[in-house]
């Protein structure tokens, strides 16, 4: 079965293969039909393109392209679920690797390998037998600084300080060498304590900011606690067009799962915003949701927002 795009039988939504007048063909799900414009998504996980109306011929409806296997939740259901968790939602520091960077410590590396390690081995023995005092954290403190001087360069070396400097509650410290270590290396976990820090200090803002950075690097999947909590800090600041920058990030590949849990963040932020009907259309993309239908989708919030924002 053949037909014209503008003819009765095509909409917004159809999945299909569109003929064209130079003889080639597009397989995609058409999004939306202006004048004399067509977008199709593509379904190989591409951008969406625009084509005029008067290149198509024919297209041809593929409903069995792909299988819609998505999360099957009902707007409800989705309203309760981020609802309950956001009960318990935090963030907790994060403790790092204690891995001896080699490739950042040059020169005399045995005698800054001693020192890291003796380090390393004073806050292991002090954790494990329950002993890790005021007085230890100084200590440590203490060396890391030393290495700090010799090497600043070093994103390791303030990543590391900055954790102790944190466990000493001595908050704006953590926060300098944060800052500093992420200037150096642009570290998933280094954002996240960035955030943790600047919950400790009411930086909700930096906080906010902070985890925007960690999840571009980090998957929501994996850190769905902290995640539950960054969206209660966007609608709180109301940044939701930064979750564009999670949806479609530079710094890896997002996963189908997590894009599905992504979309369940989309079809929240919808429904509570009382964008009801595109929460709707949204759930519907379950099972073939791609990154740029889901940065697309966020354009909605360029509008002004709702007040009920303000009762999460």
């Amino acid at each position: 079965m053949t037909a014209k795009p503008n003819q009765k039988g095509i909409s917004v939504g159809t999945r299909g293969k569109f003929y064209l007048t130079n003889d080639s063909e597009i397989t995609g799900k058409l999004v939306r039909v202006e004048r004399d414009q067509m977008k199709i998504e593509l379904l190989e996980n591409q951008p969406p393109i625009s084509i005029p109306t008067t290149d198509v011929t024919s297209w041809e409806p593929l409903e069995e392209l792909v299988p819609r296997t998505g999360i099957k939740k009902n707007l409800g259901t989705i309203e309760k679920q981020f609802g309950d968790k956001f009960q318990s939602a935090g963030i907790k520091l994060k403790e790092p690797d204690f891995k001896f960077p080699v490739n950042e410590l040059s020169g005399s590396r045995k005698t800054s390998r001693d020192a890291w390690i003796s380090m390393k081995d004073k806050y292991e023995f002090a954790k494990k037998n329950d002993f890790l005092t005021k007085e230890k954290k100084t200590n440590i403190i203490y060396e890391l600084k030393n290495l700090d001087k010799k090497f600043q360069n070093s994103a390791s070396i303030k990543r590391h300080l900055a954790y102790f400097y944190a466990l000493s509650e001595k908050w704006e410290d953590a926060l300098k060498y944060y800052r500093e270590g992420i200037i150096l290396s642009q570290d998933g976990t280094g954002w996240y304590n960035l955030a943790v820090v600047a919950q400790e200090t009411q930086k909700w803002e930096l906080a906010c900011y902070s985890l925007n950075q960690a999840f571009r690097r980090l998957p929501a999947t994996e850190e769905q606690e902290a995640w539950y909590f960054y969206i209660k800090l966007l609608i709180k600041s109301d940044s939701h067009r930064d979750l564009s920058q999670v949806c479609q990030t530079e710094y890896r590949k997002i996963a189908q799962d997590e894009a599905e849990f992504l979309l369940e963040t989309v079809v929240y932020l919808l429904k509570a915003g009382s964008w009801i009907e595109e929460a709707e259309e949204a759930l519907k993309k379950s099972g073939e949701v791609s990154e740029f239908y889901l940065k697309e989708i966020l354009n909605v919030f360029d509008k002004e927002p709702t007040k009920n924002y303000q009762k999460v």
